[in-house]
């Protein structure tokens, strides 16, 4: 809601496969060769070793280095997203699956990388055949239950994930996904309820931005403690004093607002960012201060309809007529050049011919 905010979607999730480059085509060839030595068809092998305790001394040993191997390729690819140190993580964890098929712990940790290598099919398979082979495994329920999530089944899906929980009730990762699962489903009060419970098994910020975002829409008195908790962890949270600034908006507390907005610029001095501190000093009547910062806005973006309307505005109030002028044709003709199919208020209910005139 509003001009200056468009609340962001709390998707780690999207982050992290945006870092990991999507290189789909390439690695979908690798990672199918792969699972073939591994493929059940979604079902747990008959017969097989389940422990390395069930190996010979040999293939034992070879299961601990793997699982070395894995676990400094997966903390290689953590650091630097290079997928290559991905596929070696995958290689080994591969590998141990084949030594130990009918291990549910190897096939979630190899599942949870193909997750990550956005294989979201093979991760799937490995997750059904673990829970297979260990009904009451909550790493393998909450691998498929985020994997349904993210082939957009969240309705199938969160069964799997409620049903993690129940086993594992201190994960505070697989209660945000709970969180993100509600909140694409409808149900506010569950998704801040399980985002306020993440943020405090989790101490992850996210979280708490998650909840505090929520309780604001709910109306709650927890949402601004919850947006003090992600802060305090982390002051530099940029989405966190963004949002925070447009709840007290929202509320007509416009000086706190400000301090807010000017964190935000502090932090990130974009055209987005001056626009949102100029609304919060225009809110009280300085409007001198906020055309200057409208200014410094429209230096940055002088193509952002709605700040170029303000900076009209205010240069009105302000007896700055010829400023007032300048921006105000700026405005009508962003409005006039808007691109087919642009909404008709261009961000603004109602506010079409209010740029004309």
């Amino acid at each position: 809601g509003g001009r200056s905010f468009t609340p962001p979607q709390f998707t780690p999730l999207q982050e992290i496969r945006k870092q990991t480059g999507m290189l789909r085509s390439r690695l979908a060839l690798l990672f199918a060769l792969l699972l073939t030595v591994v493929d059940c068809g979604g079902r747990a092998p008959d017969s097989g070793p389940s422990r390395p305790n069930d190996l010979n001394e040999a293939s034992r040993k070879e299961v601990e280095q793997l699982v070395h191997a894995a676990d400094a390729a997966h903390k290689e690819w953590a650091k630097t997203r290079d997928v290559a140190a991905l596929a070696r993580s995958i290689t080994a964890q591969t590998r141990i699956v084949e030594l130990l098929p009918r291990s549910a712990e190897a096939r979630v940790s190899l599942g949870n990388e193909l997750y990550l290598s956005t294989d979201d099919a093979g991760a799937e398979q490995q997750a059904r055949v673990a829970i297979e082979l260990d009904e009451n495994n909550p790493r393998a329920l909450k691998l498929l239950g985020r994997v349904l999530v993210q082939l957009s089944r969240p309705a199938e899906g969160l069964p799997f994930l409620q049903r993690a929980i129940s086993l594992a009730p201190a994960d505070g990762e697989c209660w945000h996904k709970v969180g993100s699962v509600y909140f694409e489903l409808g149900d506010l009060p569950a998704a801040a309820a399980a985002f306020y419970t993440a943020g405090a098994l989790h101490h992850a910020p996210l979280s708490w931005l998650s909840a505090a975002h929520i309780l604001h829409k709910l109306k709650s008195p927890k949402a601004y403690p919850a947006y003090w908790a992600a802060l305090k962890m982390d002051p530099g949270f940029h989405d966190a004093w963004h949002d925070l600034s447009f709840s007290l908006s929202s509320e007509n507390r416009h000086a706190l607002a400000e301090v807010a907005a000017r964190k935000t610029v502090e932090l990130q001095r974009t055209a987005d960012n001056l626009f949102g501190l100029g609304n919060q000093i225009m809110s009280q009547k300085r409007y001198e201060e906020a055309a200057s910062v409208y200014r410094e806005g429209a230096a940055l973006n002088p193509a952002k309809i709605e700040l170029m309307h303000n900076l009209g505005y205010c240069a009105h109030l302000t007896g700055d007529l010829p400023g007032a002028v300048s921006a105000a044709l700026v405005t009508a003709r962003l409005y006039l050049d808007r691109p087919p199919g642009a909404p008709e208020d261009v961000g603004s209910s109602g506010s079409g011919p209010m740029y004309l005139a």
